[in-house]
């Protein structure tokens, strides 16, 4: 099976896709960050996953409200993390959520097993 990849904005309804998916029995993450004021049922999201994609989008200058970057400057600042990120990929769960996918999702194409299903 492909692994599923969630995607989509903040705020859209990802986490309840994730959560849907994970309650189903397909696991989204080994290590996930927890509940909390902004988000009271979860994020179901791999906190490994979501510290490198904070780390690529710093590194591309995407780390403020209302900044911008080219495609190649992401998928640049994220080859400086290429080893975090096929060691994370190798040890995946069936499924992955992070809004964040909107801008590093090609960078992880690479390092992936397989082709991704992407929602």
């Amino acid at each position: 099976m492909s692994m599923i990849l969630i995607c989509g904005s903040g705020r859209s309804g990802t986490s309840a896709v994730a959560r849907l998916l994970h309650e189903a029995g397909i696991s989204v993450g080994h290590d996930l960050i927890e509940a909390d004021e902004f988000n009271a049922e979860g994020y179901y999201e791999e906190r490994q996953l979501v510290l490198i994609n904070d780390a690529i989008l710093n590194a591309a200058g995407l780390g403020r409200w209302f900044s911008v970057a080219s495609r190649l400057e992401v998928r640049a600042a994220a080859h400086h993390y290429e080893t975090e990120m096929r060691a994370l990929a190798a040890e995946a769960t069936p499924a992955w959520k992070d809004p964040r996918f909107g801008w590093t999702l090609e960078s992880w194409m690479d390092g992936l097993p397989k082709r991704p299903r992407v929602v």
